[in-house]
């Protein structure tokens, strides 16, 4: 099957983008072995992007109630089932290397997937604090 690509153009130079929803990695519906060729396709095409949206894995564990015992893949150990995210974290860094220049790079994109709630949470917490403080100047405007 051939790749869907959107061509895109910049200052007069062009690339296409491959976009990749929801795969969900680590679950037994995930089509892994059609996500691998398509990322090797990426890969062979000259100024072609992946841009990944949605979850990239399914990161439910046995604390929460979302969680389906009958969705973990049959090659994932049950003996510490706390360890599932890490290893389909993992699973998902294997698919995606091929596509980031090197392992610093690819780091990076790992670190900015497991960080992003935290800079969430970050993000709130200065935007409370800023809310405060223009509370606190208005109260003393008045």
């Amino acid at each position: 099957m051939d790749l869907r690509t959107v061509r895109h153009t910049v200052r007069d130079k062009y690339f296409h983008l491959v976009f990749f929803g929801d795969p969900h990695v680590g679950v037994i519906h995930c089509a892994e072995e059609r996500l691998r060729e398509d990322v090797s396709k990426v890969v062979e095409m000259p100024d072609c992007r992946a841009i990944f949206l949605g979850d990239l894995a399914d990161c439910i564990n046995l604390s929460d109630r979302r969680f389906d015992p009958r969705a973990i893949k049959p090659d994932y150990p049950l003996s510490d089932l706390e360890m599932l995210p890490q290893a389909r974290i993992e699973d998902l860094e294997a698919l995606i290397a091929p596509l980031v220049l090197g392992q610093q790079e690819l780091d990076r994109t790992m670190q900015t997937f497991m960080g992003r709630d935290l800079e969430r949470k970050s993000e709130i917490q200065r935007l409370e604090a800023r809310v405060a403080e223009l509370e606190a100047q208005l109260g003393k405007a008045a």
